[in-house]
């Protein structure tokens, strides 16, 4: 927690309100749109979280994620970090360290906006039993065996995790071997 906050503090706080007011107006956006819903489904909290993680996350928000993640890493390439930690290597560790962290608190933030956003909109957790829910008209049949809302919350957060650590740890190794 003291590393988020140092990595916020040192970064500028108006950029990390920016980041927040970008997912909080984005998500609701991305949620009432339908998130490739199909006609005559209704969908659920659960749909709203497979949806979000595939047309969302790996489309509008990486854009969002990594220019911050960016933004937030511009000094350690410096030639003062250089001076200072003595190994490049050092510096990747430390690179890639608060990377992790980064993708963390925005991988959290993102799953409650999410649920906010999802149970406000769409009102139900799981509908997967329904004939009319979205489950029924992808697979044609009631699902009877719905996962735990644990389990789908920990898919999705990891899964953003995954998306937005990859897609750093890329971002991060180009700009090291093009940074002059």
């Amino acid at each position: 927690m003291r590393k988020l906050k140092e990595l916020i503090s040192i970064n500028d706080r108006g950029m990390s309100i920016v980041m927040i007011v970008a997912i909080t107006i984005l998500l609701p956006n991305t949620v009432l749109k339908g998130l490739g819903i199909p006609s005559g489904a209704k969908a659920c909290l659960y749909d709203v979280y497979i949806g979000v993680g595939i047309y969302y996350v790996s489309r509008l928000l990486i854009i969002c994620a990594l220019f911050y993640i960016l933004y937030a890493q511009r000094y350690n390439f410096s030639v003062m970090m250089i001076t200072r930690h003595k190994h490049i290597y050092d510096i990747w560790k430390r690179c890639v360290k608060d990377l992790a962290i980064l993708s963390v608190a925005i991988s959290v933030y993102i799953y409650i906006a999410t649920t906010i956003a999802g149970i406000c909109i769409k009102r139900k957790i799981c509908n997967w039993e329904d004939e009319t829910s979205m489950c029924y008209s992808v697979i044609h049949m009631p699902c009877e065996l719905t996962p735990s809302f644990l389990l789908i919350s920990i898919v999705f957060i990891l899964q953003t995790f995954t998306i937005i650590f990859v897609m750093g740890l890329i971002m991060l190794a180009v700009w090291w071997i093009t940074d002059k």
